[in-house]
């Protein structure tokens, strides 16, 4: 991403310092409060890409 930059003359999106203070870190995340509270019920990842997928060719004139 850095020499990118240096060709576009646009900041990097992520630098290797940047990489290094995330590496390695444990993130665990919990979504039963949004279950809970909001009825929230993700799909799989599957399942959202099929989705996004589709929703893309029935569209993809919005986009061109």
């Amino acid at each position: 991403m850095e020499i990118g930059s240096k060709i576009s003359g646009k900041a990097p999106l992520l630098t290797p310092k940047e990489i290094a203070m995330f590496s390695g870190l444990q993130q665990d995340f919990d979504i039963s409060k949004a279950r809970a509270e909001l009825g929230f019920n993700p799909k799989s990842s599957t399942q959202a890409v099929k989705k996004a997928m589709k929703y893309l060719r029935e569209n993809e004139n919005r986009f061109n």
